[in-house]
């Protein structure tokens, strides 16, 4: 039997979007980074992918420093909700536009 997670509905704080637009926004596709939430209302906490190795086409992701980043997550209050990332096919609508996927992956 499978069991299905009822879905959550979040608010992204003003400062978390901020960073994903200068980040994310302005990198090329592909790019991404992890989100979290202290409270299980808001997403209030954010982590660039800098280190990722990213093609334009494809992304792998730095498993080793997201690995650190869940690990101090797991020491303080926030709750690792999901990624975001920037899809290659996005490049066609406006620059301030910021096509992203959130998946929801656990709760630590």
């Amino acid at each position: 039997m499978t069991v299905k997670k009822e879905s959550r509905t979040y608010l992204i704080t003003e400062e978390v979007f901020s960073q994903i637009h200068e980040s994310i926004g302005s990198h090329t596709p592909e790019t991404g980074g992890i989100l979290g939430s202290s409270d299980g209302k808001h997403i209030d906490h954010f982590y660039f992918d800098a280190t990722a190795n990213i093609t334009g086409a494809t992304c792998e992701p730095d498993h080793n420093e997201l690995n650190r980043v869940i690990g101090s997550c797991m020491n303080s209050a926030a709750s690792l909700i999901g990624k975001i990332f920037k899809w290659a096919f996005a490049l066609f609508i406006a620059a301030i536009v910021i096509c992203w996927t959130v998946c929801i992956i656990m709760e630590i």
